[in-house]
C-alpha cells in the first residue's frame, strides 16, 4: 500500500524533528545550522508560541507522531473503523496545528524555523494521505451482499446487511473533524489567553516567612521563570507611602567631583550612580537598579514597561542599569548557553562602553538595542557604538578590562539572588518578572512613590 508506506515514512521524519526540537528546547541548546534573517530557529524556539502552558509544543508534536506510527498499519487494514476515525483525529488536528504555527512565524515572529517548517509539512501531507486513504477504500468497498443476491447464493428478501458501512464499523468522520477542531481551538486558546503574569514585589519590611523566593533554572536559562501570581506583601496592601527618595549620600571622587551613592535593597553597599550607566533622570529622588541581559525575552517585554514608565512619571525616576549577560563567555555562573544567548556578552560590554565613553548617548543606544524582540546583529551593534562613541569603544584595553570585572561582579550579585531576568532593586524592596498588564505595573509604582501629575488645564483667556 504506497499511501500507507509513504505516510508511515512521513510520521517517522515527524516524530524525530519533533523529538530533537523538544531536546534542543529542554537542553537549552541552540539548533544546529538554523541562524539567520528570515531563518532563525532561536528565535522562534525561544519565543512564547513554542510554549503551551509552559510545555514545549513539539512534546505534543512528538506524541502525536507517535500514536500514528502506532495505529498507521491497523488503520490501513480497516480505514473505516474505530482506528481509522483515531488516525483520521490525529492527521486533522496535525494539519490545523501546521497551519496555525506557520502563521504564527509568518505573522508573528517573521522568522521560520527549517525544523518547524518541516514538521508541519509532514503534517499536512499526513492530512491528505489519510483522506485519500479512506476515500479510496470506500471507492472499492465491494457490496458482498449485493454480490450474493445476483449469483443466486443468497435469498433477496433477507434484510440487507451494512458490510462495511460506517454504522457497522464504527468509522465517524464528523466526530473525527470535530475532534480536531476542539483540540485545535484549546490549543490556540492556551497560547493566547493563558499567559499569567510572573510579577513579584518583595518588600524589605515583609516578614522573612512570607517573602516569595524564585528558583534558578538548572540549565543556565536564568529568565525561564515559573509562572507566579502578582501579588504585594500585606504591608504593601494596606498602606500608600508618600514618595520616598533612595538613599543615598555623596562622596568625592579622585578628580574632585562628587559622586553620589544610591542604596537599596539587595545590595551589599552603596553604589555611586555617577559612576554606572543610568536611563531615565539621573537626578531624581527616586532611582531603581535593573539587571537585564539584552538576549533575555522577557528583558525586553519587560523594557516597554520601563519606558512608559518613564514617559508617564516623567523626570521622577532614574533607572542604574546592572548588565547580566546569560552566556558562558563573561558569567561564571553560567555553564552553557542557551537559545540566542551567544552574543549576550558582547552586546553588554559595548553598551557599558557606551556609557563609560558617551554617558549622554547610552539611553539612546540603550532603547535601541531593547526595541523589538531580539536585539540586532552584532555588527550592527558594533557600527552604532562606534558612531556614538567612538572606536575607543572596541580598542581601549582599560575600558575592556573593567567592563569585564564589573560584569563578574553584578553577576556574582544577581547569582546570590537566586532570581531570575529581569529584576528591579529599590530602596524599598525587590521587583520580580514581568507583568501582565500596565495598569498593574503602574499601580507597582506608585507604591513605590512615583505619582501621576494632572495635567494643568488650559486657562480661557
Amino acid at each position: 500500500m504506497p499511501i500507507m508506506s509513504a505516510m508511515v515514512v512521513l510520521a517517522l521524519v515527524a516524530f524525530v524533528l519533533s523529538s530533537y526540537l523538544t531536546w534542543t528546547t529542554w537542553q537549552s541548546e541552540s539548533v544546529v545550522g538554523c541562524t539567520g534573517a528570515a531563518v532563525d530557529c532561536d528565535a522562534v524556539l525561544s519565543s512564547h508560541w513554542s510554549k503551551w502552558l509552559g510545555l514545549p509544543v513539539s512534546l505534543f508534536g512528538l506524541l502525536t507522531y507517535a500514536i500514528i506510527l502506532g495505529i498507521a498499519w491497523p488503520a490501513a487494514k480497516r480505514p473505516q473503523s474505530i482506528v481509522g476515525t483515531i488516525l483520521l483525529t490525529l492527521a486533522l488536528l496535525a494539519a490545523g496545528a501546521a497551519i496555525w504555527f506557520v502563521m504564527v512565524q509568518m505573522v508573528f515572529i517573521k522568522s521560520f524555523c527549517p525544523y518547524c517548517m518541516g514538521v508541519h509539512t509532514c503534517g499536512i501531507l499526513i492530512a491528505v494521505l489519510t483522506v485519500l486513504l479512506i476515500r479510496n477504500s470506500a471507492d472499492t468497498h465491494v457490496d458482498y451482499n449485493q454480490m450474493g443476491a445476483l449469483l443466486g447464493v443468497r435469498d433477496t428478501n433477507a434484510p440487507v446487511q451494512a458490510n462495511g458501512s460506517q454504522a457497522a464499523n464504527g468509522f465517524h468522520p464528523i466526530i473525527a473533524t470535530c475532534v480536531a477542531c476542539v483540540g485545535l481551538m484549546v490549543l490556540m486558546g492556551g497560547q493566547f489567553l493563558f499567559v499569567p503574569s510572573t510579577l513579584m514585589v518583595e518588600l524589605s519590611d515583609a516578614p522573612e516567612s512570607e517573602t516569595p523566593v524564585a528558583t534558578e533554572s538548572e540549565e543556565g536559562l536564568l529568565e525561564e521563570e515559573p509562572a507566579e501570581e502578582f501579588s504585594f506583601s500585606e504591608s504593601s496592601e494596606n498602606s500608600t507611602p508618600e514618595q520616598q527618595p533612595a538613599d543615598e549620600s555623596t562622596a568625592t571622587q579622585t578628580d574632585g567631583t562628587t559622586g553620589r551613592m544610591i542604596s537599596v535593597e539587595g545590595l551589599a553597599h552603596p553604589i555611586d550612580l555617577t559612576q554606572y550607566p543610568v536611563i531615565g533622570n539621573p537626578d531624581a529622588d527616586i532611582v531603581f537598579v535593573e539587571m537585564l541581559d539584552y538576549t533575555c525575552k522577557h528583558c525586553r517585554h519587560m523594557h516597554t514597561f520601563i519606558h512608559d514608565t518613564l514617559e508617564r512619571y516623567d523626570g521622577q525616576l532614574g533607572i542604574i542599569i546592572y548588565h547580566i549577560p546569560l552566556s558562558k563567555k563573561c558569567n561564571p555562573h553560567v555553564e552553557k548557553d542557551g537559545i540566542g544567548k551567544k552574543y549576550a556578552c558582547d552586546y553588554a560590554r559595548l553598551a557599558m562602553g557606551v556609557a563609560r565613553l558617551a554617558p549622554k548617548e547610552f539611553p539612546e543606544f540603550h532603547d535601541w538595542l531593547m526595541d523589538g524582540e531580539r536585539p540586532p546583529s552584532p555588527g550592527q551593534v558594533r557600527r552604532r557604538a562606534l558612531a556614538l562613541a567612538g572606536e575607543e569603544v572596541l580598542i581601549n584595553e582599560t575600558i575592556q578590562s573593567e567592563t569585564l570585572q564589573r560584569i563578574t561582579e553584578h553577576c556574582n550579585i544577581f547569582h546570590e539572588a537566586k532570581a531570575g531576568l529581569p529584576m528591579v532593586l529599590t530602596n524599598r524592596g525587590v521587583i520580580k518578572g514581568i507583568p501582565k498588564e500596565s495598569e498593574q505595573w503602574f499601580q507597582v509604582m506608585e507604591q513605590f512613590g512615583l505619582k501621576l501629575v494632572a495635567e494643568t488645564p488650559a486657562t480661557t483667556p
